[in-house]
């Protein structure tokens, strides 16, 4: 049985090219799985399942995103051992592990999501920081992420879920760091 399903059909342009690699699927094959498994879609089929990076820990929740500047599929998870951690997949193959934050308040909600922004590719990463009234985000830009900056929210409690959304053809958004990015 596949679990944990979110799919992305996009055709990527970079510089008025396509990419015979329309999309991707990531699914969880298992109840009991670490390591996600995915699938391409060319256009006209699925390929076979292949295997991610594995996190670790039995996957909860996954989100899977496009990036609309370089060719780049941005893959988070959360985990049973309540981590949300990222990998990023560059047509051929999938980036090590990063831990975006370990320990997160529980896996029982989707407590984070992920937003590439639309001009610069930059990706945000927004997470419950087990800090009532706040959140916290980082910001991978291609090859590392930024530290921990914590948001304060108009809540005294936990977030138990998020959902952000990019900005058509901006990298600006309502909240703001000093880089002036989107969250």
């Amino acid at each position: 049985m596949k679990t944990a399903i979110i799919a992305i059909i996009s055709i990527m342009v970079l510089a008025g090219v396509a990419y015979t690699e329309h999309g991707m699927v990531v699914f969880q094959d298992s109840a009991y799985s670490a390591i996600p498994q995915y699938q391409l879609w060319n256009g006209t089929g699925w390929s076979s399942a292949n295997n991610a990076s594995s996190v670790g820990d039995v996957i909860r929740w996954v989100v899977l995103r496009n990036n609309p500047v370089r060719y780049e599929k941005i893959l988070g998870t959360l985990d049973t051992g309540n981590d949300v951690q990222m990998q990023f997949y560059n047509g051929t193959e999938w980036s090590r592990v990063h831990n975006v934050t370990m320990g997160s308040n529980h896996a029982d909600y989707r407590h984070f999501d992920i937003a590439v922004e639309q001009n610069s590719g930059d990706v945000i990463v927004v997470y419950n920081n087990n800090t009532a009234g706040s959140v916290a985000y980082r910001v991978w830009n291609g090859t590392g992420f930024t530290n921990d900056v914590s948001l304060e929210m108009n809540s005294t409690g936990q977030i138990n879920w998020a959902r952000l959304k990019p900005r058509q053809n901006s990298d600006t958004g309502t909240e703001r760091d000093g880089a002036n990015r989107s969250c």
